[in-house]
């Protein structure tokens, strides 16, 4: 379960626009590599997740309903760990974070005004602990916190009933906790 609170401005006036939470399931995988040298783990990680998040909120002063889908979430982070035990390592991240959204803009009666289809770039941190339980493979649990924000273009609908602004700015940042099981592979 993820959520992505979501802060809307117009870029031209810069008058706020309102704000609203998208909320749904994420679900995906990773892939890295790991190198421990004594009770230290330092590694990379790159990780995509679908997601089916939505949401929306009413601006009253511009009779609009602005919409959102976020699509999925790609990262790409290093890592630092500290072995507790033989088997039990606790970590945190930082790196680079994706978000693809989909928005649109709707008159109260949901006449479509206006949509944007984007890919955003902002950053990545968190922690977590993982646990081998078993040779090859271990579970774990990890908070990751993302933050992303940029001027968006929006395309307005042809003979719509309100335009829309050409340009707004949303800056958003997601909260997720990750639950998975991974499958270890060793290279000596």
């Amino acid at each position: 379960m993820a959520g992505a609170p979501k802060d809307f401005s117009d870029v031209a006036s810069g008058a706020s626009l309102g704000s609203h939470t998208a909320e749904g399931g994420v679900a995906g995988g990773q892939v890295g590599c790991d190198y421990q040298t004594g009770p230290w783990v330092f590694g990379i990680r790159g990780m995509f997740d679908w997601a089916d998040m939505t949401g929306s909120h009413t601006d009253l002063a511009s009779a609009t309903i602005y919409n959102t889908r976020v699509k999925s979430f790609e990262t790409a982070v290093g890592r630092v760990g500290y072995t507790l035990m033989p088997n039990t390592l606790v970590y945190a991240l930082g790196g680079f974070a994706w978000v693809q959204d989909r928005h649109t803009l709707t008159t109260l009666d949901g006449v479509e005004t206006g949509f944007a289809n984007v890919t955003r770039h902002g950053y990545a941190v968190g922690g977590g602990l993982e646990h081998m339980f078993a040779p090859g493979w271990s579970a774990f649990i990890e908070y990751d916190y993302l933050h992303c924000g940029c001027v968006i273009p929006f395309t307005p609908v042809p003979n719509a009933p309100i335009t829309p602004p050409s340009e707004i700015n949303i800056e958003q940042s997601v909260s997720m906790v990750l639950v998975g099981v991974n499958y270890h592979f060793s290279i000596r």
